[in-house]
Protein backbone atom coordinates (compact mmCIF):
# COMPACT_ATOMS: atom_id res chain seq x y z
CA UNK A 1 0.00 0.00 0.00
CA UNK A 2 1.47 3.15 -0.78
CA UNK A 3 1.91 6.08 1.46
CA UNK A 4 0.35 8.92 -0.79
CA UNK A 5 1.82 11.45 2.04
CA UNK A 6 5.48 10.69 0.77
CA UNK A 7 7.22 10.86 -2.27
CA UNK A 8 9.31 8.51 -4.36
CA UNK A 9 12.57 8.62 -2.73
CA UNK A 10 10.66 9.35 1.11
CA UNK A 11 8.88 6.32 0.97
CA UNK A 12 11.87 4.16 -0.43
CA UNK A 13 13.87 5.29 2.64
CA UNK A 14 11.27 4.90 4.94
CA UNK A 15 10.45 1.17 3.77
CA UNK A 16 14.15 0.39 3.90
CA UNK A 17 13.61 1.55 7.78
CA UNK A 18 10.79 0.03 8.57
CA UNK A 19 11.67 -3.75 6.75
CA UNK A 20 15.04 -3.11 8.71
CA UNK A 21 14.26 -1.99 12.00
CA UNK A 22 15.70 1.67 12.08
CA UNK A 23 12.40 3.28 12.75
CA UNK A 24 12.55 2.35 16.63
CA UNK A 25 15.61 4.18 18.08
CA UNK A 26 15.91 6.52 21.10
CA UNK A 27 17.92 8.74 19.07
CA UNK A 28 19.75 9.36 16.20
CA UNK A 29 22.64 11.61 15.33
CA UNK A 30 22.99 12.69 11.99
CA UNK A 31 26.63 13.06 10.82
CA UNK A 32 26.15 16.26 8.65
CA UNK A 33 28.89 17.46 6.91
CA UNK A 34 26.82 19.44 4.43
CA UNK A 35 27.08 17.28 1.43
CA UNK A 36 23.84 16.44 -0.30
CA UNK A 37 23.88 12.77 1.38
CA UNK A 38 23.67 13.91 4.83
CA UNK A 39 21.35 17.17 3.78
CA UNK A 40 18.89 14.69 2.13
CA UNK A 41 19.29 11.88 5.32
CA UNK A 42 18.49 15.00 7.71
CA UNK A 43 15.85 16.22 5.75
CA UNK A 44 14.26 12.73 5.01
CA UNK A 45 14.43 12.25 9.08
CA UNK A 46 13.11 15.07 9.88
CA UNK A 47 10.18 15.22 8.37
CA UNK A 48 9.45 11.84 9.84
CA UNK A 49 9.92 12.88 13.09
CA UNK A 50 7.74 16.07 12.35
CA UNK A 51 4.95 13.63 10.91
CA UNK A 52 5.33 11.38 13.63
CA UNK A 53 6.29 8.53 11.62
CA UNK A 54 9.47 8.23 13.46
CA UNK A 55 9.82 9.05 17.94
CA UNK A 56 13.48 9.45 17.99
CA UNK A 57 15.47 12.08 19.40
CA UNK A 58 17.70 13.78 16.18
CA UNK A 59 20.80 15.74 16.55
CA UNK A 60 23.34 16.41 13.68
CA UNK A 61 26.98 16.36 14.20
CA UNK A 62 29.65 18.01 11.99
CA UNK A 63 33.50 17.66 11.73
CA UNK A 64 36.06 20.98 10.82
CA UNK A 65 38.55 18.40 8.99
CA UNK A 66 40.27 22.02 8.95
CA UNK A 67 41.32 20.37 5.30
CA UNK A 68 40.31 23.34 3.25
CA UNK A 69 41.42 26.56 4.47
CA UNK A 70 38.54 28.85 4.09
CA UNK A 71 36.28 26.27 2.61
CA UNK A 72 35.85 24.03 5.41
CA UNK A 73 34.95 26.75 7.54
CA UNK A 74 31.96 27.61 5.27
CA UNK A 75 30.64 24.47 5.32
CA UNK A 76 30.61 24.71 9.25
CA UNK A 77 28.60 28.16 8.80
CA UNK A 78 26.49 26.56 6.10
CA UNK A 79 25.11 23.46 8.83
CA UNK A 80 24.79 25.91 11.32
CA UNK A 81 22.74 27.95 9.41
CA UNK A 82 21.03 24.79 8.11
CA UNK A 83 20.25 23.01 11.63
CA UNK A 84 19.09 26.14 12.71
CA UNK A 85 16.07 26.95 10.24
CA UNK A 86 15.18 23.37 10.64
CA UNK A 87 15.38 23.84 14.91
CA UNK A 88 17.74 20.44 14.83
CA UNK A 89 20.58 20.74 17.54
CA UNK A 90 23.80 20.95 16.24
CA UNK A 91 27.25 19.52 17.61
CA UNK A 92 30.37 20.74 16.25
CA UNK A 93 34.21 19.90 16.75
CA UNK A 94 37.29 20.64 14.89
CA UNK A 95 40.09 18.74 14.33
CA UNK A 96 43.74 19.06 12.70
CA UNK A 97 43.23 15.88 10.70
CA UNK A 98 46.66 16.35 8.67
CA UNK A 99 47.78 16.50 11.60
CA UNK A 100 46.18 13.56 13.27
CA UNK A 101 47.15 11.43 9.90
CA UNK A 102 50.54 12.63 11.02
CA UNK A 103 50.63 11.46 14.69
CA UNK A 104 48.91 8.07 13.70
CA UNK A 105 50.91 7.27 10.65
CA UNK A 106 47.79 6.52 9.00
CA UNK A 107 46.58 8.14 5.56
CA UNK A 108 44.47 11.19 5.86
CA UNK A 109 41.31 9.36 4.53
CA UNK A 110 41.81 7.11 7.53
CA UNK A 111 42.64 9.65 9.96
CA UNK A 112 39.28 12.35 9.18
CA UNK A 113 37.03 8.81 9.30
CA UNK A 114 38.49 8.05 12.61
CA UNK A 115 37.96 11.57 14.04
CA UNK A 116 34.33 11.59 12.76
CA UNK A 117 33.33 8.06 14.28
CA UNK A 118 35.11 9.28 17.73
CA UNK A 119 33.26 12.30 17.72
CA UNK A 120 30.08 10.70 16.25
CA UNK A 121 30.12 8.27 19.21
CA UNK A 122 31.10 10.83 22.15
CA UNK A 123 27.93 12.61 21.30
CA UNK A 124 25.87 9.60 20.95
CA UNK A 125 27.12 8.95 24.54
CA UNK A 126 26.49 11.97 26.08
CA UNK A 127 22.91 11.94 25.12
CA UNK A 128 22.16 9.19 27.64
CA UNK A 129 19.46 7.67 25.32
CA UNK A 130 19.55 3.38 25.82
CA UNK A 131 19.38 2.77 22.04
CA UNK A 132 21.36 5.84 20.71
CA UNK A 133 22.82 5.44 16.85
CA UNK A 134 25.18 7.17 14.29
CA UNK A 135 22.75 7.64 10.81
CA UNK A 136 25.37 8.07 7.94
CA UNK A 137 24.39 8.74 4.41
CA UNK A 138 26.09 6.05 2.29
CA UNK A 139 24.13 5.39 -0.33
CA UNK A 140 23.69 2.58 -2.95
CA UNK A 141 26.34 3.89 -4.95
CA UNK A 142 28.74 3.92 -1.71
CA UNK A 143 27.94 -0.41 -1.97
CA UNK A 144 29.41 -1.07 -5.35
CA UNK A 145 32.87 1.55 -4.32
CA UNK A 146 33.40 0.09 -0.84
CA UNK A 147 33.08 -3.73 -2.74
CA UNK A 148 35.51 -3.05 -4.94
CA UNK A 149 37.63 -1.35 -2.62
CA UNK A 150 37.65 -4.25 -0.15
CA UNK A 151 38.36 -6.67 -2.80
CA UNK A 152 41.08 -5.51 -3.61
CA UNK A 153 42.46 -4.82 -0.25
CA UNK A 154 42.45 -8.85 0.27
CA UNK A 155 38.95 -8.69 2.30
CA UNK A 156 36.83 -11.71 2.35
CA UNK A 157 32.84 -11.90 3.04
CA UNK A 158 32.54 -9.66 5.32
CA UNK A 159 34.30 -7.33 3.23
CA UNK A 160 32.84 -7.31 0.09
CA UNK A 161 29.05 -7.28 1.91
CA UNK A 162 30.17 -4.12 4.09
CA UNK A 163 27.73 -1.31 4.72
CA UNK A 164 24.73 -3.15 6.09
CA UNK A 165 21.53 -1.13 7.33
CA UNK A 166 22.57 -1.54 11.01
CA UNK A 167 26.06 -2.74 12.30
CA UNK A 168 25.59 -2.44 15.94
CA UNK A 169 24.99 1.70 16.48
CA UNK A 170 25.62 2.78 12.86
CA UNK A 171 22.60 2.96 10.61
CA UNK A 172 22.45 3.56 7.17
CA UNK A 173 18.80 4.63 5.63
CA UNK A 174 20.19 5.59 2.61
CA UNK A 175 21.45 2.61 1.43
CA UNK A 176 18.00 1.86 -0.61
CA UNK A 177 18.56 4.92 -2.96
CA UNK A 178 21.25 6.34 -5.26
CA UNK A 179 23.35 9.12 -5.65
CA UNK A 180 21.23 10.36 -8.59
CA UNK A 181 18.10 9.92 -6.86
CA UNK A 182 19.28 11.99 -3.86
CA UNK A 183 20.56 15.47 -5.89
CA UNK A 184 17.03 14.89 -7.82
CA UNK A 185 15.63 15.04 -4.93
CA UNK A 186 17.09 18.17 -3.44
CA UNK A 187 16.71 19.68 -6.57
CA UNK A 188 13.36 19.29 -6.96
CA UNK A 189 12.66 20.86 -3.42
CA UNK A 190 15.05 23.74 -3.64
CA UNK A 191 17.18 22.12 -0.80
CA UNK A 192 20.64 23.91 -0.82
CA UNK A 193 23.35 21.83 0.00
CA UNK A 194 27.38 22.37 -0.07
CA UNK A 195 29.85 20.19 -2.67
CA UNK A 196 33.06 19.09 -1.64
CA UNK A 197 35.16 19.98 -4.97
CA UNK A 198 37.73 17.21 -3.88
CA UNK A 199 34.82 15.09 -4.40
CA UNK A 200 36.01 15.47 -7.82
CA UNK A 201 39.37 15.25 -7.80
CA UNK A 202 41.22 12.01 -7.87
CA UNK A 203 42.90 12.07 -4.24
CA UNK A 204 42.01 8.59 -2.11
CA UNK A 205 41.05 5.20 -3.42
CA UNK A 206 37.13 6.13 -2.91
CA UNK A 207 37.26 8.69 -5.38
CA UNK A 208 39.35 6.88 -7.84
CA UNK A 209 37.16 4.36 -7.96
CA UNK A 210 34.20 7.17 -8.15
CA UNK A 211 35.54 9.64 -10.94
CA UNK A 212 37.99 6.93 -12.66
CA UNK A 213 37.31 3.04 -12.62
CA UNK A 214 33.85 3.24 -13.25
CA UNK A 215 33.45 5.55 -15.41
CA UNK A 216 35.80 3.39 -17.53
CA UNK A 217 34.13 -0.08 -17.05
CA UNK A 218 30.43 1.65 -17.26
CA UNK A 219 32.08 2.43 -21.06
CA UNK A 220 33.40 -0.83 -21.97
CA UNK A 221 31.12 -3.46 -20.31
CA UNK A 222 27.92 -4.19 -21.40
CA UNK A 223 26.13 -3.42 -17.66
CA UNK A 224 26.39 -0.45 -15.62
CA UNK A 225 29.25 -2.02 -13.20
CA UNK A 226 27.12 -0.86 -10.44
CA UNK A 227 24.16 -2.96 -11.00
CA UNK A 228 26.09 -5.62 -11.35
CA UNK A 229 28.41 -5.78 -7.97
CA UNK A 230 24.48 -4.99 -6.57
CA UNK A 231 23.47 -8.39 -7.66
CA UNK A 232 26.09 -10.20 -6.84
CA UNK A 233 26.25 -8.53 -3.51
CA UNK A 234 22.82 -9.60 -3.08
CA UNK A 235 23.85 -13.33 -2.93
CA UNK A 236 27.08 -12.51 -1.18
CA UNK A 237 25.01 -11.31 1.72
CA UNK A 238 23.02 -14.53 1.73
CA UNK A 239 25.62 -16.39 2.09
CA UNK A 240 26.96 -14.44 4.74
CA UNK A 241 24.37 -14.29 6.60
CA UNK A 242 23.70 -17.33 6.77
CA UNK A 243 27.17 -18.49 8.17
CA UNK A 244 26.69 -15.60 10.88
CA UNK A 245 24.06 -17.04 12.39
CA UNK A 246 26.05 -20.31 12.57
CA UNK A 247 29.22 -18.75 14.16
CA UNK A 248 26.60 -16.98 16.81
CA UNK A 249 25.34 -20.66 17.58
CA UNK A 250 28.76 -21.15 17.64
CA UNK A 251 30.38 -18.18 19.74
CA UNK A 252 27.59 -19.46 22.55
CA UNK A 253 28.80 -22.85 22.54
CA UNK A 254 32.77 -22.13 22.65
CA UNK A 255 32.90 -18.71 24.64
CA UNK A 256 33.45 -18.40 27.86
CA UNK A 257 33.18 -15.93 30.39
CA UNK A 258 36.34 -15.62 32.93
CA UNK A 259 35.49 -12.57 35.26
CA UNK A 260 34.72 -9.54 33.30
CA UNK A 261 37.02 -10.91 30.15
CA UNK A 262 36.02 -13.12 27.22
CA UNK A 263 37.66 -16.64 25.99
CA UNK A 264 37.08 -19.02 23.50
CA UNK A 265 38.17 -22.56 24.43
CA UNK A 266 40.67 -23.30 22.01
CA UNK A 267 38.79 -26.66 20.69
CA UNK A 268 37.46 -23.80 18.60
CA UNK A 269 39.95 -24.12 16.27
CA UNK A 270 38.85 -27.39 15.08
CA UNK A 271 36.05 -25.74 13.23
CA UNK A 272 35.99 -24.79 9.59
CA UNK A 273 37.77 -22.25 8.78
CA UNK A 274 35.28 -19.72 8.00
CA UNK A 275 33.49 -20.18 11.29
CA UNK A 276 36.71 -20.59 13.33
CA UNK A 277 38.51 -17.02 11.88
CA UNK A 278 34.55 -15.40 12.74
CA UNK A 279 34.73 -16.37 16.27
CA UNK A 280 38.15 -15.08 16.54
CA UNK A 281 36.84 -11.50 15.46
CA UNK A 282 33.65 -11.74 17.50
CA UNK A 283 36.15 -12.47 20.20
CA UNK A 284 38.12 -9.52 19.39
CA UNK A 285 34.91 -7.16 19.27
CA UNK A 286 33.11 -8.38 22.43
CA UNK A 287 36.45 -7.60 24.47
CA UNK A 288 37.15 -4.07 22.94
CA UNK A 289 34.03 -2.91 21.10
CA UNK A 290 34.78 -2.52 17.72
CA UNK A 291 36.87 -4.42 14.93
CA UNK A 292 39.13 -1.23 14.35
CA UNK A 293 42.79 -2.09 13.24
CA UNK A 294 42.31 -6.26 14.31
CA UNK A 295 43.78 -7.42 10.42
CA UNK A 296 44.56 -9.90 8.26
CA UNK A 297 48.02 -10.43 9.60
CA UNK A 298 46.30 -9.87 13.42
CA UNK A 299 43.65 -12.98 12.50
CA UNK A 300 46.47 -15.12 11.34
CA UNK A 301 48.77 -14.50 14.17
CA UNK A 302 45.23 -15.01 16.79
CA UNK A 303 44.39 -18.45 14.77
CA UNK A 304 48.24 -20.04 15.19
CA UNK A 305 48.35 -19.29 18.86
CA UNK A 306 44.74 -21.40 19.74
CA UNK A 307 45.48 -24.20 17.49
CA UNK A 308 49.10 -24.58 18.52
CA UNK A 309 50.16 -26.69 20.91
CA UNK A 310 51.50 -24.10 24.18
CA UNK A 311 52.98 -24.95 27.23
CA UNK A 312 52.11 -22.32 30.35
CA UNK A 313 50.59 -19.05 29.90
CA UNK A 314 52.03 -17.45 26.63
CA UNK A 315 50.49 -13.79 25.26
CA UNK A 316 51.21 -12.17 21.80
CA UNK A 317 51.29 -8.65 20.14
CA UNK A 318 48.26 -7.30 19.28
CA UNK A 319 47.26 -3.72 17.72
CA UNK A 320 46.48 -0.57 20.22
CA UNK A 321 49.30 -2.15 22.69
CA UNK A 322 46.71 -5.17 23.51
CA UNK A 323 47.64 -8.76 23.82
CA UNK A 324 46.17 -11.64 23.05
CA UNK A 325 46.57 -14.79 25.84
CA UNK A 326 46.31 -18.68 25.63
CA UNK A 327 46.41 -20.57 28.71
CA UNK A 328 45.66 -24.74 29.17
CA UNK A 329 42.40 -24.56 27.12
CA UNK A 330 41.29 -20.80 26.93
CA UNK A 331 42.73 -18.00 24.50
CA UNK A 332 41.78 -14.46 24.57
CA UNK A 333 42.21 -11.10 24.23
CA UNK A 334 43.38 -8.04 26.94
CA UNK A 335 44.68 -4.57 27.39
CA UNK A 336 48.40 -4.74 27.63
CA UNK A 337 48.14 -3.59 31.22
CA UNK A 338 45.19 -6.14 31.99
CA UNK A 339 47.66 -9.06 32.19
CA UNK A 340 48.01 -9.56 35.44
CA UNK A 341 44.19 -9.24 36.03
CA UNK A 342 43.96 -12.14 32.94
CA UNK A 343 46.54 -14.47 35.07
CA UNK A 344 44.28 -13.90 38.17
CA UNK A 345 41.19 -14.86 36.62
CA UNK A 346 42.80 -18.04 35.37
CA UNK A 347 44.64 -19.34 38.55
CA UNK A 348 41.53 -18.36 40.43
CA UNK A 349 39.84 -20.89 37.92
CA UNK A 350 42.13 -23.81 39.07
CA UNK A 351 41.45 -22.80 42.54
CA UNK A 352 44.17 -20.74 43.91
CA UNK A 353 43.66 -17.79 45.79
CA UNK A 354 45.11 -14.37 44.36
CA UNK A 355 45.64 -11.21 46.20
CA UNK A 356 47.62 -8.49 44.04
CA UNK A 357 47.91 -6.42 47.78
CA UNK A 358 50.36 -7.22 50.31
CA UNK A 359 47.94 -10.24 52.87
CA UNK A 360 49.75 -10.69 56.30
CA UNK A 361 46.96 -12.43 58.04
CA UNK A 362 46.76 -14.21 61.59
CA UNK A 363 45.24 -17.39 61.77
CA UNK A 364 43.43 -18.67 64.87
CA UNK A 365 40.56 -19.34 66.28
CA UNK A 366 37.26 -16.62 65.90
CA UNK A 367 38.76 -14.32 63.42
CA UNK A 368 36.68 -13.81 60.49
CA UNK A 369 38.08 -11.22 58.25
CA UNK A 370 37.61 -9.87 55.03
CA UNK A 371 41.03 -10.35 52.46
CA UNK A 372 42.31 -7.46 51.39
CA UNK A 373 42.55 -7.17 47.64
CA UNK A 374 39.44 -10.35 47.06
CA UNK A 375 36.18 -10.80 47.70
CA UNK A 376 36.58 -13.22 50.18
CA UNK A 377 36.99 -13.69 53.80
CA UNK A 378 38.58 -16.06 55.94
CA UNK A 379 37.36 -17.34 59.14
CA UNK A 380 37.82 -20.02 61.55
CA UNK A 381 36.58 -22.35 64.50
CA UNK A 382 37.09 -24.85 67.09
CA UNK A 383 35.32 -27.34 66.30
CA UNK A 384 34.84 -31.42 68.34
CA UNK A 385 32.57 -33.01 65.83
CA UNK A 386 33.92 -33.05 61.97
CA UNK A 387 31.72 -36.19 61.00
CA UNK A 388 29.51 -33.83 59.26
CA UNK A 389 31.44 -31.71 57.39
CA UNK A 390 31.62 -31.03 54.12
CA UNK A 391 34.78 -30.60 52.22
CA UNK A 392 36.02 -27.93 49.24
CA UNK A 393 39.71 -26.82 47.95
CA UNK A 394 39.00 -23.82 50.38
CA UNK A 395 38.47 -25.39 53.65
CA UNK A 396 41.08 -27.17 56.24
CA UNK A 397 40.77 -29.07 59.05
CA UNK A 398 43.62 -29.20 61.44
CA UNK A 399 44.20 -30.96 64.57
CA UNK A 400 45.34 -28.26 67.07
CA UNK A 401 47.92 -30.86 68.57
CA UNK A 402 49.71 -30.94 65.32
CA UNK A 403 50.09 -26.97 65.50
CA UNK A 404 50.96 -26.63 69.19
CA UNK A 405 55.00 -27.57 68.68
CA UNK A 406 54.47 -24.41 66.36
CA UNK A 407 52.73 -22.20 68.91
CA UNK A 408 49.70 -22.24 66.68
CA UNK A 409 50.92 -18.93 65.24
CA UNK A 410 49.31 -19.21 61.65
CA UNK A 411 49.92 -16.76 58.69
CA UNK A 412 47.81 -16.54 55.32
CA UNK A 413 50.21 -14.64 53.29
CA UNK A 414 51.15 -14.19 49.48
CA UNK A 415 54.68 -13.74 50.75
CA UNK A 416 55.67 -17.15 51.08
CA UNK A 417 56.73 -17.88 47.46
CA UNK A 418 60.21 -18.53 48.41
CA UNK A 419 59.21 -21.00 51.63
CA UNK A 420 59.00 -24.67 51.45
CA UNK A 421 55.74 -26.44 50.94
CA UNK A 422 55.99 -30.66 51.77
CA UNK A 423 52.65 -32.16 50.85
CA UNK A 424 51.05 -34.68 53.58
CA UNK A 425 52.45 -37.96 52.74
CA UNK A 426 55.70 -36.74 50.92
CA UNK A 427 59.01 -37.23 52.17
CA UNK A 428 60.27 -34.29 50.23
CA UNK A 429 58.82 -30.11 49.42
CA UNK A 430 59.85 -27.68 47.43
CA UNK A 431 59.72 -23.46 47.26
CA UNK A 432 56.21 -22.92 47.17
CA UNK A 433 57.31 -20.95 43.38
CA UNK A 434 58.70 -24.27 41.94
CA UNK A 435 55.80 -26.18 42.97
CA UNK A 436 53.72 -23.33 40.82
CA UNK A 437 55.86 -22.97 38.00
CA UNK A 438 55.35 -26.95 37.94
CA UNK A 439 51.65 -26.91 38.16
CA UNK A 440 51.85 -24.01 35.18
CA UNK A 441 50.47 -21.57 37.25
CA UNK A 442 50.75 -17.74 35.26
CA UNK A 443 54.23 -16.46 35.98
CA UNK A 444 52.55 -12.71 36.63
CA UNK A 445 50.53 -14.07 39.82
CA UNK A 446 52.77 -16.83 41.17
CA UNK A 447 53.75 -14.52 44.16
CA UNK A 448 50.09 -13.24 44.55
CA UNK A 449 49.69 -17.15 45.62
CA UNK A 450 47.92 -16.96 49.08
CA UNK A 451 49.18 -19.62 51.41
CA UNK A 452 48.93 -20.43 55.13
CA UNK A 453 52.40 -20.73 56.88
CA UNK A 454 54.21 -21.22 60.44
CA UNK A 455 57.59 -20.75 61.25
CA UNK A 456 58.74 -20.91 57.47
CA UNK A 457 57.00 -23.69 56.03
CA UNK A 458 53.68 -23.89 53.99
CA UNK A 459 50.83 -25.76 56.27
CA UNK A 460 48.21 -25.42 53.24
CA UNK A 461 48.07 -24.48 49.86
CA UNK A 462 44.76 -23.64 48.84
CA UNK A 463 42.75 -25.35 46.10
CA UNK A 464 45.96 -27.72 46.12
CA UNK A 465 46.78 -29.36 49.21
CA UNK A 466 47.69 -29.51 53.09
CA UNK A 467 51.15 -30.53 55.20
CA UNK A 468 49.06 -31.33 58.05
CA UNK A 469 45.40 -31.76 58.50
CA UNK A 470 43.35 -32.70 56.12
CA UNK A 471 41.10 -31.30 52.91
CA UNK A 472 38.95 -34.01 52.02
CA UNK A 473 37.08 -37.18 52.94
CA UNK A 474 40.42 -39.29 51.52
CA UNK A 475 42.77 -37.59 53.70
CA UNK A 476 40.72 -37.36 56.88
CA UNK A 477 40.42 -41.02 56.10
CA UNK A 478 43.40 -41.55 55.96
CA UNK A 479 44.38 -39.33 59.39
CA UNK A 480 41.44 -41.06 60.96
CA UNK A 481 44.71 -44.02 61.07
CA UNK A 482 46.37 -42.50 63.79
CA UNK A 483 43.61 -42.56 66.01
CA UNK A 484 43.62 -39.22 66.87
CA UNK A 485 40.62 -37.74 69.38
CA UNK A 486 41.64 -34.35 69.77
CA UNK A 487 39.89 -30.91 68.74
CA UNK A 488 40.29 -29.27 65.63
CA UNK A 489 40.30 -25.90 63.99
CA UNK A 490 38.39 -25.52 60.69
CA UNK A 491 39.84 -22.85 58.59
CA UNK A 492 36.98 -21.45 55.97
CA UNK A 493 37.44 -19.18 52.77
CA UNK A 494 34.21 -17.96 51.52
CA UNK A 495 33.08 -15.38 48.79
CA UNK A 496 32.16 -12.83 51.38
CA UNK A 497 28.24 -12.85 50.07
CA UNK A 498 27.93 -16.32 50.88
CA UNK A 499 29.05 -16.30 54.05
CA UNK A 500 26.41 -17.50 56.91
CA UNK A 501 27.92 -15.85 60.13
Amino acid sequence: MIDKGLEDLELKVFEYCRDNGLLDLAAIVVGLSGGPDSVCLLTVLDKFKKEGRIRSDLVAVHINHNLRPGACDEDEAFVRSLCGSMGIELFVKSVDVKALSEELGISIEEAGRRARYDYFHEVASELGSGDAVIATAHHADDLAETMMMNLFRGAGLDGLTALKPRQDDIVRPLLCVSKEEITDYLDSHGIRYVTDLTNFEDIGTRNIWRNKIFPYMTEYLARDPKEALASARKLLASDSDYIDRAADEAYSTYKTNLGAFKALDVSAGSLHESLFTRLIRRLWKDSFGNMTDFEACNLELASELIVKDQDGFVTLDMPFARKMWRFGGLAGFCGGDEVGKIAAELASKEGYIISEAEVTLEVRDGICEKIEGTNLIIACRIIENIDDLSYNIHSWICPLDMLSDRGRSLVLTNGAGDLKFTRAGSSCGKRLLDVLADRKVPRPVRRSVLAVASDGVILWLPGVGHAVGFTDALSHERFLRENYEGNYLLVEIKPEDRYDT
